[in-house]
């Protein structure tokens, strides 16, 4: 009997994040609902209107470490973690991904909102997709 495969559950990344993470930059990612944790994950980019199972995935990676903070716990260390600058930076991307009231046409859940600090998973990971090789165009000499 051949042991059981791990699970590749699809984790959603901003295609702006494949690079750093496929680098090892980025191995640190915030999440409101556990569901995503798993030991192996599928790093994949959203497409509207497909399911997840359709969406172009980048990159496998392993779970280190994951545990419950406070969204504004972040510092910029850890927004280091996350493949970014700073703790602005992180909050900015957080607000586009997460609008206030004014923005969408459904009320904003209290869980999302910056200002409500709410609870998040903070999910560490290993990336093992190695990154694209780059080609580099050969001298010809003439």
């Amino acid at each position: 009997m051949n042991p059981p495969k791990p699970r590749r559950d699809p984790i959603p990344f901003h295609p702006r994040f494949n690079d750093p993470t496929l680098r090892g930059e980025k191995t640190v990612t915030r999440r409101f609902r556990p569901r995503h944790v798993d030991q192996w994950l599928r790093a994949k980019n959203p497409v509207p209107g497909k399911r997840p199972d359709r969406w172009p995935g980048f990159a496998d990676l392993v779970v280190t470490d994951c545990r419950s903070v406070r969204l504004q716990s972040i510092d910029r260390d850890e927004a280091r973690l996350e493949g970014l600058g700073s703790v602005y930076e992180f909050e900015q991307i957080w607000r586009e991904l997460y609008p206030s009231e004014s923005t969408l046409n459904r009320p904003a859940r209290y869980y999302e909102r910056w200002e409500n600090n709410p609870p998040v998973w903070r999910i560490e990971f290993r990336c093992l997709t190695p990154p694209p090789a780059r080609l580099v165009p050969l001298e010809v000499e003439a």
